[in-house]
C-alpha cells in the first residue's frame, strides 16, 4: 500500500453526489464552478468519466485519484446504492491510510447514517446557501495537502 504522503493525485477533490434535482442542478451550477474559481483540479462525473467505461471502475478511480471526496448529502444521496458505494471507498482509503479522505456537505437537511455522524461538515441547506465564505471554507480545506504531504 502506498501512503498517501508518497504519492501525487490527479485531482484534489471528487464530487460525489445524487445524480437527480435539486443535487445536479446545484452540483453542477455553484459548486463545481466554486471549486473551478479556486484554481481546484476537480473530478465530476459529467467531464471526467470515460464514456464506454464501467461505472463503478470510473468511481473507484475517482475516489483512489482525488486527495478528497466531497459528499454532497441529501436525501437523495443516502438513497443511492452509487453515493454509498463512493461514500464507502472514500471512508476506506482514509481509514488505511490514516488520513481524512471524505467531507461532508449538507446540501438540504436530512438523516445522516451513524458512521458519518461524528464528523464535522459543511452546512449550506439554508436554501442551498452557498455563500462564498461557506464555499471558501471548502476550497481552503481541499486545497490544502494533507498531513506529510508536498503539493
Amino acid at each position: 500500500m502506498v501512503q498517501q504522503a508518497e504519492r501525487e493525485f490527479e485531482f484534489d477533490v471528487f464530487v460525489s453526489y445524487r445524480q437527480r434535482e435539486p443535487d445536479i442542478t446545484w452540483v453542477r451550477q455553484v459548486l463545481v464552478p466554486s471549486l473551478d474559481d479556486a484554481a481546484l483540479r476537480v473530478c465530476v462525473d459529467y467531464r471526467t468519466f470515460e464514456l464506454g467505461i464501467a461505472l463503478i471502475t470510473s468511481m473507484a478511480a475517482a475516489v483512489e485519484s482525488s486527495r478528497y471526496t466531497v459528499a454532497v448529502m441529501s436525501p437523495g444521496y443516502f438513497e443511492s446504492e452509487f453515493t454509498t458505494l463512493e461514500r464507502i471507498m472514500a471512508q476506506h482509503l482514509g481509514l488505511e491510510e490514516r488520513q481524512r479522505r471524505l467531507i461532508g456537505l449538507m446540501l438540504e437537511e436530512t438523516e445522516v447514517p451513524t458512521e458519518i455522524r461524528p464528523f464535522l461538515w459543511l452546512d449550506v441547506s439554508d436554501v442551498g446557501d452557498a455563500s462564498d465564505s461557506k464555499l471558501s471554507h471548502l476550497t481552503d480545506t481541499v486545497g490544502k495537502p494533507l498531513t506529510g504531504e508536498s503539493r
